[in-house]
């Protein structure tokens, strides 16, 4: 019966989430991957998690970062060897008003993936 564990979704099995993101104190965000078989198959969790601190990134455009990433809306992807790609978006991001704007498209793009929202869809798989 796991359902008296859905409370509180600020515990993990292995630490406490609330103070893990109270420990990002970064305001820019980085996903570099080279372009391998082994990255093409990574999942964007971790831009996600990135997002739910309204923190934009700059991703490789490798795997599945570009289901999550919308260039130039929160956040940028750039191909992995692209050192002038990587620097650009870096260097746009250090203008407070791109950061936040994208910042804040990052966050709002994360509360439509929290587990309260989808919980309906996690006890549908665990009935079946």
């Amino acid at each position: 019966n796991y359902m008296p564990g859905m409370t509180d979704f600020s515990i993990s099995g292995f630490a406490r989430v609330d103070a893990y993101h109270r420990e990002l104190d970064f305001h820019i965000g980085l996903a570099p991957l080279e372009d391998t078989p082994f990255n093409q198959r990574k999942s964007w969790i971790k831009t996600l998690e990135y997002a739910s601190r309204g923190i934009p990134c700059v991703a490789a455009n490798v795997g599945q970062y570009d289901e999550w990433v919308e260039d130039g809306v929160n956040g940028y992807l750039v191909e992995p060897r692209d050192a002038y790609g990587w620097l650009t978006s870096i260097n746009s991001l250090i203008a407070d008003d791109v950061r936040t704007r994208m910042g804040e498209a990052a966050l709002a793009k994360a509360r439509e993936w929290t587990i309260s929202r989808h919980i309906q869809d996690w006890i549908g798989a665990y009935d079946k």
